[in-house]
């Protein structure tokens, strides 16, 4: 079978594969105006609005559960979490740690991220901040003398650093970068003092 007749039996012009249920439940939550801490709908409720069973209602809330958008409460049912990097970061770091550049692409874009924001951060930055990097620094320094890792340090040098500037995207994508770190040390990866 081509390519041409692979594409006619998969998708039919003019019409659009269904939108999958976790889709339309962040679909729901968007278009209700819901908020972190808002109540959603019960499963049987959410099912008769989503045109989808309880089953699949649940399944798609397991999923989103699972991305940090919601969360279950014992005996009080679903809600709408608060937007967590780290949720995100730890996701995003346990999808990335099986593939075999990512780290080099971390690197690349943390660099970049990084570069840009040294500008901004030289401006705001206080003696409190600058205190706090030195004895990082000091941290890391003689732990590498002794042959011992420092990555904890490394990563808390990175993260004190972006936080200086308040941008929570590039925090999210440090604490990514340091999360797929840890990860990638998990499983043998040798620490740079190693």
């Amino acid at each position: 079978m081509d390519r041409s007749s692979r594409r006619e039996v998969t998708s039919s012009p003019g019409k659009q594969a269904p939108e999958s249920a976790d889709r339309r439940l962040r679909r729901y939550i968007v278009e209700h105006g819901l908020q972190p801490g808002d109540r959603l709908p019960s499963e049987a409720e959410l099912a008769s609005r989503l045109g989808s069973s309880r089953v699949v209602v649940r399944e798609a809330l397991s999923a989103l559960e699972a991305l940090g958008i919601v969360e279950a409460r014992v005996g009080a049912g679903w809600y709408v979490r608060d937007f967590s990097a780290q949720m995100v970061a730890r996701t995003f770091a346990h999808s990335l740690a099986f593939h075999p550049n990512v780290l080099l692409d971390l690197m690349t874009v943390r660099s970049s991220i990084e570069s840009e924001l040294v500008i901004t951060i030289a401006d705001r930055i206080g003696p409190a901040d600058l205190a706090a990097l030195d004895e990082l620094v000091e941290n890391m320094t003689r732990r590498a003398a002794r042959g011992e890792p420092f990555t904890e340090a490394d990563g808390q040098f990175h993260r004190r650093l972006i936080a200086v500037e308040g941008n929570q995207v590039a925090l999210a994508l440090t604490d990514i970068f340091f999360s797929v770190m840890d990860i990638l040390y998990q499983q043998g990866l040798p620490t740079p003092a190693r």
